[in-house]
């Protein structure tokens, strides 16, 4: 993929140098610098290659279930629907959040670039008229929104790991809390067991699962 994305970028170039002049001229220059450079980037690393990981622990997390659901059908079935219902929360919660601060990283992203663009291109009509303390402030507060767009995306993309490990302590105690009502201790210590040792496998799948979707 990182060959493939060097090649779209190289073609992408190719197809702008016997492009129509009028139509270039209508172009923002940077957001076709954007495009062909870390546009294409995020196409084939981060959409493309996010989905194959996730498409090699969805197999996994399949296979595991199965296994589940032969060893034990009802630690089975709570373990899908517990851990499901939870990955159904995150994924529209924090998707919606991920896609908000992922938009604004690359908005302000051009947004700098044109910024700087414009000073290094009238840098003489800036110093002259005294604006440079204009362009300073305008370009710092443009830096600052990318910096903290960036740092909570991947702060989000965190967030699954330490909720699922919640979740594994939750599911275990109301394992052990649903046995316990029923009186079978010995019983109860199997299931917990099994829940445990399945859910040790599960929830990594999950999380990269989860954390692919969100970078995605």
């Amino acid at each position: 993929l990182a060959s493939r994305q060097a090649q779209l970028s190289a073609k992408l170039a190719r197809e702008l140098s016997s492009t129509s002049y009028v139509w270039l001229k209508n172009q923002n220059p940077q957001n076709i610098i954007y495009a062909i450079t870390d546009g294409i980037n995020n196409v084939t690393i981060g959409v493309i290659g996010n989905f194959l990981v996730v498409l090699a622990d969805g197999a996994l997390l399949i296979l595991i279930l199965l296994t589940l659901l032969v060893v034990d059908p009802t630690t089975a079935l709570f373990t899908f629907i517990f851990f499901g219902l939870i990955a159904l929360l995150l994924h529209r919660v924090l998707g919606r959040l991920s896609s908000k601060f992922g938009e604004r990283f690359s908005k302000t992203a051009i947004s700098g670039r044109n910024q700087m663009s414009n000073l290094l291109h009238a840098y003489r009509e800036i110093f002259v008229f005294g604006r440079m303390e204009f362009f300073n402030e305008r370009f710092k507060a443009t830096r600052l929104d990318n910096a903290i767009s960036f740092s909570t995306s991947l702060w989000i993309q965190q967030l699954p790991k330490f909720i699922f490990e919640v979740a594994l302590v939750i599911g275990a105690a109301g394992l052990v809390g649903y046995q316990a009502i029923q009186n079978s201790a010995s019983g109860g210590l199997g299931v917990l067991l099994i829940f445990l040792t399945s859910a040790s496998r599960l929830t990594p799948a999950l999380m990269r699962i989860q954390t692919g979707f969100l970078q995605v």
